[in-house]
């Protein structure tokens, strides 16, 4: 019986309602000024909250117009009462995001669905709150922060999903560099990029032993960041160029060199041959142009020495 009592009263709020709206588009009515409408929609607000109430708290659809009714109420005040600007509009996504809150909370088995537009409708309200009082980059951060988020959370509840660190780490990378670029400029931008980009291998590397390869590439772009960081921009004289080839190869050299050092535990008993390679091409760049010309033909000399020492010495049990 409380249903049909229900759908009476709505029929004819929204009969009474519909009316209204048409008679003031052409011009039968008056207009109404904010305080009548702040009074409207706070009537509307308290009937669909008293519905609610009469259905049962699981029928939390009720909560919409409930919610709805009440931001639109605070609004109307808020303008009678002379305040402006963006962030008068964030009653409305906070308003859309109780109910979705409220039906996870009633049932947080079924209803975990719930929870991703109740986290739309908290990022929206923050955005529009932020908006008169930070800088867009700001704001693009945190919007990139916001989508990242959930990803993590995926992995965090359930680590067998491990694919959402990929989308996790991309956008928090992405906020990384938007934030960098307001902050600093020239040399320490690029620099900073080549670590951000770097650290998700070196954290792939600490993971697990088997993921030996991946210090590789966090090495090399390790160095080209610590490259750029100390010769980049206008300190150094084109002069300097052998000096910037020293430091790249004496810093892939390390990689390698590292890499050889945890042989006992990975599969990188090889790595010492880049490792001297390197480390001699680095020596090489920092010598003058004809002491080079001069040098290269005992490269392959010393090369094939080595090669031959390695081949041809006995091996001792449990030597690498």
């Amino acid at each position: 019986m409380k249903h049909k009592y229900l759908y009476l009263i709505w029929g004819l709020v929204l009969i009474v309602a519909g009316g209204v709206l048409l008679s003031q588009d052409y011009g039968a009515v008056w207009d109404w000024s904010s305080r009548v409408w702040m009074i409207s929609f706070a009537a509307l607000s308290t009937l669909s909250f008293a519905s609610y109430l009469i259905e049962g708290v699981r029928q939390w659809g009720w909560l919409f117009p409930a919610g709805i009714g009440a931001a639109l109420a605070l609004i109307a005040g808020l303008g009678e009462a002379g305040i402006t600007g963006t962030a008068v509009g964030v009653p409305v996504p906070a308003s859309i995001a109780v109910p979705f809150v409220v039906a996870f909370a009633l049932d947080r088995r079924r209803k975990w669905w719930a929870l991703i537009p109740a986290w739309v409708m908290t990022v929206l309200t923050a955005i529009i709150l932020m908006t008169d009082y930070v800088s867009s980059d700001a704001v693009a951060v945190f919007v990139l922060l916001a989508i990242a988020l959930p990803f993590l959370v995926v992995y965090l509840v359930d680590r067998r999903r491990w694919w959402g660190l990929i989308p996790f780490g991309v956008f928090c990378f992405t906020a990384l560099v938007v934030l960098l670029s307001t902050q600093a400029a020239g040399r320490w931008l690029e620099a900073a990029v080549m670590f951000v980009i770097a650290l998700p291998f070196l954290v792939t590397y600490l993971w697990s032993s088997r993921n030996w390869w991946a210090l590789i590439p966090a090495g090399a772009l390790a160095t080209i960041g610590v490259t750029v960081l100390v010769f980049g921009g206008d300190r150094f004289e084109a002069s300097s160029a052998r000096w910037i080839n020293s430091l790249l190869f004496l810093g892939w050299a390390g990689t390698f060199a590292v890499l050889w050092m945890r042989r006992r535990v990975q599969p990188t008993v090889w790595a010492k041959y880049p490792a001297i390679g390197l480390a001699a091409v680095a020596l090489l760049s920092v010598l003058p142009s004809m002491q080079v010309g001069q040098l290269w033909p005992a490269v392959p000399i010393v090369l094939g020495i080595v090669l031959l020492w390695v081949g041809l010495r006995p091996k001792r049990s449990g030597q690498d």
